[in-house]
């Protein structure tokens, strides 16, 4: 019983993803939806990149500034004449009151 050994629960393995080479250069992302449920589309954005780290990357989103992990980023290539508000989600609900 002395020379049995446990098994290891996982391998633990230093392996690299695959990051686009157009990534490390580009200005606008889509970022890969965790949760999908039915019809949902697979990518969120396009959303502007603010800053980058070896395995980050911070941008705007309508709700503030996020840092996804680069594993979740896709290269967005954007016409500079497209409006970004096309993209975001409409509100939903009744439209606000504008006071006069």
């Amino acid at each position: 019983m002395k020379k049995v050994q446990p098994t290891p629960t996982r391998v633990v393995s230093n392996e690299k993803f695959f990051v686009p080479q157009n990534l490390k250069t580009c200005t606008h992302v889509w970022i890969k939806s965790e949760n999908r449920t039915g019809l949902e589309p697979p990518y969120k954005g396009p959303f502007k990149i603010l800053a980058r780290n070896e395995h980050t990357v911070s941008i705007e989103t309508p709700n503030g500034n996020d840092e996804v992990a680069l594993h979740r980023c896709k290269p967005a290539i954007v016409e500079k004449s497209v409006s970004f508000n096309d993209y975001l989600p409409r509100r939903r609900g009744r439209p606000r009151k504008i006071k006069t």
